[in-house]
């Protein structure tokens, strides 16, 4: 069975091979790329004060910013959904932040796991199992680890209260594949600055339950694939690989 699956790809529409399934571990719009006045504003209230968060989320430019991510997020489950085949995804931390955004800061423009209900070919599978012609896939959804940003966001309450409840994922059963969107702690996840970033937390259930392959994503510098014992770990980077499963 072909099996495609896709990384970070943060807005990038590839051409795709044709397969039976396709998967993706996450981050698949951006933070909007344009306008780059609004994203610089964004960034900067994030690094800064629980009030300046709070100034940037409910100012004109996180709308528009909001109307810009939403517009992106559309545009990638449409050509995703183009395949005509069953595509499952896990959310980023892309995925994480914009909708603790929409929930929490504002009231225009959808989030994430609104507008993909448009497309039937497309599910989240965050903390889920799916069988997939008796393939067993689980989904991992990004677990915050040791990043640097990770305590900025965690100043605002509803990023704290999400972040906390993604830590706290658990792993039932004995998948053939776990689709997660943080590498494990040590393998494919070195970032050049901020060191050795990966989750302790995939580490331990990549240990516990052995699956045949493990697939993440996050640190795009560190695309690769390596065995961690019996499991096939890879980091798919910014771009796909296809499987034959």
């Amino acid at each position: 069975m072909k099996v495609c699956v896709l990384g970070d790809l943060h807005g990038a529409k590839l051409e795709l091979p044709d397969a039976e399934l396709y998967m993706g571990v996450g981050d698949l719009s951006s933070l909007g790329d344009d306008p780059a006045h609004v994203r610089k504003r964004f960034y900067k209230a994030m690094g800064s004060t629980v009030d300046a968060m709070e100034k940037f989320f409910r100012s004109r430019w996180e709308r528009d910013f909001m109307k810009y991510v939403s517009r992106t997020y559309s545009e990638i489950y449409e050509w995703l959904n183009s395949t005509g085949r069953p595509v499952f995804l896990v959310s980023g931390n892309r995925e994480v932040i914009v909708d603790v955004l929409v929930k929490e800061f504002q009231q225009l423009g959808k989030g994430p796991y609104e507008l993909v209900r448009e497309f039937k070919n497309i599910q989240y599978i965050d903390n889920k199992a799916v069988d997939f012609h008796g393939l067993k896939i689980y989904g991992l959804p990004f677990i915050p680890s040791d990043e640097p940003y990770i305590p900025a966001y965690e100043r605002s309450q509803p990023f704290k209260e999400r972040f906390d409840a993604l830590r706290s994922a658990a792993v039932p059963g004995k998948p053939d594949i776990i689709l997660s969107h943080s590498p494990p702690r040590g393998t494919l996840d070195k970032h050049s600055v901020a060191g050795y970033v990966g989750s302790a937390k995939v580490l331990a259930i990549l240990n516990r339950k052995r699956p045949r392959y493990l697939f993440c994503g996050h640190i795009h510098e560190s695309k690769g694939m390596m065995k961690v014992g019996s499991t096939t770990v890879v980091n798919l980077g910014t771009t796909y690989e296809l499987f034959d499963l």
